[in-house]
């Protein structure tokens, strides 16, 4: 009896690991209407080389190419000034 095909075998072999990727940027360019696989400046294929999960990480490269890396405060809330014409009428 021969042994069977390794797991990693059938899972390098799986083609639809790379179609995941494929929905991955389709799915980010329906939600924000950017096609992350598209180079902004020239037009040319974009390949993604990493992606940041740890906060120091994504602080330091923000802080690399000077954006913050807290969000914004809170504004406040503004009344409506179409309010103020309910009661002249």
């Amino acid at each position: 009896m021969a042994p069977g095909p390794s797991v990693l075998t059938a899972a390098s072999d799986n083609p639809g690991r790379h179609r995941h990727r494929v929905e991955w940027a389709r799915l980010l360019a329906r939600v924000f209407q950017i096609d992350v696989t598209v180079c902004p400046a020239c037009g040319g294929t974009m390949k993604i080389i990493a992606a940041l999960t740890d906060g120091a990480s994504v602080r330091r490269y923000l802080a690399g190419v000077g954006l913050p890396s807290r969000a914004p405060p809170i504004a406040l809330a503004r009344i409506d000034r179409q309010l103020e014409f309910d009661d002249a009428a």
